[in-house]
């Protein structure tokens, strides 16, 4: 085996041990519990009800024109109902 990819071995084992330690400190009662606190989003919609809202107040009518586009993501070109590409 290659430096290079001893290296990169080491680095992945790593990565999983430091996220299944991450993991196994998320409880369905932290899930629970993590509702009431605006700081933590720690599912995927926010919570059990699927909110996907923060009340976090960084974003407002006044800061929302220094606003930009840092990533942009094309999934294909979209067609138009009942049209064949040529």
């Amino acid at each position: 085996m290659n430096a290079n990819r001893k290296t990169g071995v080491i680095v992945t084992l790593v990565l999983l041990a430091a996220t299944a330690s991450f993991a196994a400190d998320v409880t369905n009662e932290t899930l629970l519990e993590a509702q009431s606190d605006s700081e933590s989003w720690l599912m995927y919609g926010r919570n059990y009800s699927g909110w996907r809202y923060s009340e976090l107040d960084e974003i407002n009518t006044s800061t929302v024109n220094s606003l930009w586009q840092n990533t942009l993501f094309s999934g294909g070109e979209k067609q138009r109902g009942g049209q064949r590409r040529a």
